[in-house]
């Protein structure tokens, strides 16, 4: 056990100097020391280290003003339940705090620690820290597909960033734009999509989509087929361009230059574009798109989807030169001259080399697709051998099977296993007649003087990772047969293009890390350039942070983005939903193909997935939030009494004061203290009901707890409070059951009615489905206890 220093402070002031760091830990005494010496139960790399006591503090009093009444956070449970003033004007506070465990418990639990206590859940609680959950740090939410017994009906809440947004470069905020498609909000998904990625139709069909390796269903059965959806989602956009692509409100008055109308070009144009910009994109190429356009194969991302997109962005009023190479000819200085910014984007266009014998007698993987692209490209021969284990040699491979080799192998020089080509991808490869000789690597390119004749190769022994060296056997080598050896294995950056800026290994641009600007004034860089060869997803998230830090360059404006870096959640008010088809095994959309014998060239292979399964996806997607339960006891009917509290720093709305966090149920600070409660006074005609279902009445948290506060007149609901506590991670207000009861008559049929509203929107997990008829039980009970 570390040592940890213990400080009693006696005033306000003391505390809020003390309270620094995040290893300093406030306590009122009792068991919380005890939990916190001896914790067990948190995973934290900061233990604590000093703990501030607060019991000297003058905060144990209960004083009544002409507004209302002041509860020190220090005060016992058993003074609330005893005092005469909050009985007479605040009688629910009085009957919550009455059913917090029993009598010991009241004498020493304060208001405080109970309106601030963690969550009730065993898979958080549990001690030693077996279940690493959200609200630890952790991945996923136990109880979700666990014991689910005493938890949340009223769907879970974000504590953490999920899984599958920490999976994707571009963090794409994957379950919000699922929740959309839950409630059937085509446009609203596809905007939340959108706002980060303007190109959702490419990377909807070419995108290794690492965001489905970290989906939490993967523990469960399979990972939700975002590409499946996201591919739909991209499809929307275009067929509905001119909902996205829109121009700005209003003009910068400054001009920047994009050299590279690729994935990380394209992107930035058209965010510095939406942000006011005036954008020209220059390209050496005849047509804008880059490799999108000119190395990857029309049957995986056909090029009418690629000049859709140009011709979106084109309308928002960037304007495109193409044709005009970045060389000794059209320098970095002469764009410079012109523009206000530059930001380079010329991608890796240049092939790696292999340095073996007769290397120059293969032919470039990459000049090969973009020949094939431009239409001038015929079968590279009937024997055709593709070295490489990645995506561009699969496409090779494909490719030159469908221009009518007869046979073509793929050469890698480790194993199959250890391939980083899509499992997919390969499995299709393999499926049309390429075949695969693994663990062999290549030594010389053989010719009869005028033409390729064979490919000398040896086996190889490797390490069980990509990473790990891998011995040749030159002494077992062979020759096999072929007339045409294609060269996959990767790409460069033409160093020719960028010497006059800062490089770093593998000659990628060396930039600031938050403005993307390089060793020059005004010159931004993003991409294959930076990056190394790469994703086309990790090239559009750099394409839409470079033009982040340009407009704030420009500007001196700090963007406030909801996606954009750092992988902050913010907080979100309602609780997020589910889909009742998640909680049952099932599997997930397949990407359907054409048959094989009718597969092409310049034709797409796959199908588009159709709405119906979209939906049916998206209902697949557990939302990855946590379904742990509130179970203070006061929190409730503070909210119920309009309560607010006031701590070292601020004061707060009850309403607004109970959060999901990671360790945490309040919104307040690692460094915040309540101080005071403070009770407004009520009306004179206030009925107030604090009703409480558990199955050990002297001992246990609630299963269901119900705060009601209604102003009568007569018979007549004037107005209505009604709270929920221990339903979902934080109190809940059933808002459509207020409106509801405002202005009607009190009957037994109103009540029945009123707790059918307030529970409408409620949703059992595997196990906890009598919640639902126990809370409207119990509300129903206390509407009718007002006649």
């Amino acid at each position: 056990m570390n040592k940890i220093n213990y400080t009693s402070v006696k005033t306000i002031e003391d505390l809020e100097s003390v309270l620094k760091g995040n290893t300093v830990k406030p306590m009122g005494g009792g068991t919380d020391i005890l939990g916190t010496i001896y914790d067990d139960i948190h995973h934290t790399s900061n233990p604590v280290e000093e703990l501030i006591s607060l019991k000297d503090l003058d905060l144990s009093y209960i004083k009544k003003s002409n507004g209302g009444i002041h509860i020190g956070s220090m005060t016992k449970l058993v003074d609330v339940v005893n005092n005469e003033n909050i009985n007479d004007g605040w009688n629910l506070f009085a009957d919550a705090a009455k059913t917090v465990a029993s009598p010991q418990i009241r004498n020493m639990a304060t208001v405080g620690g109970n309106l601030c206590q963690e969550p009730r859940c065993w898979y958080y609680r549990y001690p030693e820290d077996q279940f690493h959950c959200m609200r630890k740090n952790g991945e996923t939410c136990p109880a979700f597909v666990g014991n689910n017994l005493y938890h949340s009906i009223f769907g879970s809440e974000k504590v953490c960033t999920t899984g599958c947004q920490k999976g994707c470069p571009n963090d794409t905020e994957i379950s919000r734009y699922m929740e959309k498609l839950r409630a059937d909000d085509i446009q609203g998904a596809a905007e939340i999509l959108f706002d980060v990625n303007p190109i959702a139709a490419v990377t909807g069909r070419i995108c290794p989509h690492t965001c489905q390796s970290d989906c939490s269903r993967s523990e469960f059965d399979e990972s939700v087929s975002v590409q499946n959806v996201e591919r739909y989602l991209g499809d929307y956009i275009i067929e509905n361009a001119d909902k996205f692509y829109k121009n700005p409100k209003k003009e910068i008055g400054k001009k920047i230059a994009i050299v590279g109308a690729g994935p990380a070009g394209l992107t930035a144009a058209y965010y510095l574009r939406s942000f006011g910009f005036d954008v020209t994109v220059f390209d050496k190429n005849n047509e804008a798109g880059g490799m999108l356009r000119y190395s990857i194969p029309s049957y995986r991302l056909p090029k009418d989807i690629v000049s859709k997109l140009i011709e979106a962005i084109e309308k928002m009023g960037v304007k495109f030169v193409l044709g005009t190479k970045f060389d000794k000819d059209k320098t970095l200085e002469s764009y410079s001259s012109d523009f206000d910014g530059v930001f380079i984007a010329i991608g890796a266009w240049n092939s790696a080399k292999l340095s073996i014998e007769n290397e120059g007698a293969a032919l470039s993987g990459l000049d090969f697709l973009y020949n094939v692209s431009e239409k001038k490209q015929d079968k590279p021969g009937d024997n055709v051998l593709v070295i490489g284990g990645g995506n561009v040699a699969m496409d090779v491979a494909l490719t030159a099977k469908r221009l009518g080799a007869k046979k073509v192998t793929i050469i890698y020089r480790r194993p199959k296993e250890l391939m980083p080509a899509h499992e997919w991808e390969l499995k299709q490869v393999l499926d049309e007649g390429v075949s695969l000789r693994d663990s062999f690597a290549p030594l010389k390119v053989v010719t009869d003087g005028n033409s390729t004749t064979g490919l000398e190769v040896a086996p190889t022994t490797s390490g069980e990772t990509r990473n790990s060296k891998t011995e040749i056997h030159k002494d077992k080598k062979q020759e096999l047969e072929c007339d045409c050896v294609i060269l996959a294995t990767g790409q460069v950056i033409d160093k020719a293009l960028i010497e006059n800026l800062d490089l770093e290994k593998a000659n990628k641009i060396v930039i600031d890390p938050g403005t993307y600007m390089t060793s020059k004034e005004n010159v931004f860089a993003g991409g294959d350039v930076v990056n190394g060869p790469a994703t086309v997803v990790e090239a559009i998230a750099h394409g839409r942070r470079a033009a982040s830090g340009i407009y704030e360059h420009f500007t001196g404006i700090k963007l406030i983005e909801k996606a954009y870096a750092d992988k902050k959640v913010g907080r979100e008010k309602d609780p997020i939903s589910y889909g009742q088809g998640c909680l049952q095994n099932s599997d997930p959309i397949e990407i359907s193909l054409i048959p094989l014998e009718d597969r092409k060239i310049y034709d797409e292979d796959s199908i588009d997935p159709k709405k119906a399964d979209i939906l049916n996806e998206a209902d697949r997607c557990f939302n990855c939030g946590c379904v742990a339960v509130n179970a203070s006891d006061l929190a409730p009917a503070l909210i119920a009494l309009n309560g607010k509290l006031i701590t070292t720093k601020r004061e707060i709305l009850a309403s607004d004061f109970f959060s999901a966090e990671v360790k945490s149920s309040t919104v307040l600070d690692p460094n915040e203290v309540v101080i005071e409660v403070f009770l407004p006074d009520q009306d004179k005609n206030n009925f107030q009901k604090y009703w409480k279902f558990r199955h050990r009445k002297s001992i246990d948290f609630p299963v269901v707890s119900v705060a009601l506060n209604l102003n009568l007149k007569g018979d007549t609901i004037e107005s209505a409070k009604i709270v929920l506590g221990a339903v979902k991670p934080t109190p809940f207000e059933a808002f459509e059951a207020e409106e509801f009861l405002t202005g009607k008559t009190l009957s037994n049929e109103v009540a029945e009615k009123a707790a059918e509203i307030g529970l409408a929107n409620a949703t059992s997990l595997a196990e906890n489905k009598y919640k639902i008829n126990i809370a409207k039980a119990i509300l129903k009970r206390s509407i009718m206890a007002a006649q």
